[in-house]
């Protein structure tokens, strides 16, 4: 993994914990470098149609480092965010 697709980072691990398709949601449990846990619920909501919502929740312990690994988890999923919107755009 690279932040922002130029700098590596320490080794990270995520572990699928469930995948429920009706809920339309999947949880993993997440650790690497200084984060000891980063679980995270993934949900996809249908708002209309054609229309989803989706939403990332994101639990984060990481020590003294927690508000500097928050910051970062922002950062990341706004970006995110931002990319699969333009697919989404591409793809309709």
């Amino acid at each position: 993994m690279f932040f922002f697709h130029l700098i590596p980072t320490p080794e990270h691990h995520i572990f699928v914990v469930n995948v429920d398709e009706e809920k339309r949601e999947a949880l993993t449990n997440e650790h690497g470098g200084a984060v000891r846990t980063w679980n995270h619920r993934i949900k996809v909501e249908p708002v209309s149609e054609k229309r989803y919502l989706y939403t990332d929740e994101v639990e984060i312990r990481a020590g003294a480092l927690t508000p500097l690994i928050w910051l970062f988890a922002q950062l990341y999923y706004r970006y995110r965010q931002m990319r699969w919107r333009g697919l989404a755009r591409v793809l309709a």
